[in-house]
């Protein structure tokens, strides 16, 4: 399992450290707004910025990752047994298949019609 990045520790660690989004900017080599990204938690660093970014805030890059949780790494079994697939089960997926949509749902008005 890849650990994921946690905006919230970065955060929580760079003002610890007292620093301001600029100064990590400037100590990893990216930009003010790479490092807001980061923290918005609108992107993750790539795994070279991470290491950049763990460096600048005196940490390791997993440091700066969530921690999985038993849950994440071994998923419970379905209380009710195995789940069957649909098409196994005699059941109707709900895919929406246009070929047996109504009609009117398919066709385009003409121009006749405007």
């Amino acid at each position: 399992m890849i650990p994921r990045f946690s905006p919230a520790k970065a955060v929580a660690r760079r003002e610890d450290l007292f620093l301001s989004r600029s100064d990590v900017a400037r100590l990893t080599g990216k930009t003010y707004a790479a490092v807001r990204s980061w923290e918005l938690g609108r992107y993750a660093p790539l795994p070279s910025a991470l290491r950049s970014l763990a460096a600048a805030l005196e940490c390791k890059p997993l440091d700066l990752c969530l921690t999985p949780t038993k849950a994440d790494v071994e998923p419970e079994p379905a209380a009710d047994g195995p789940v069957t697939p649909p098409e196994e089960s005699g059941e109707r997926g709900h895919v929406y298949d246009r070929r047996r949509a109504p009609a009117a749902a398919t066709s385009s008005p003409s121009l006749a019609a405007l």
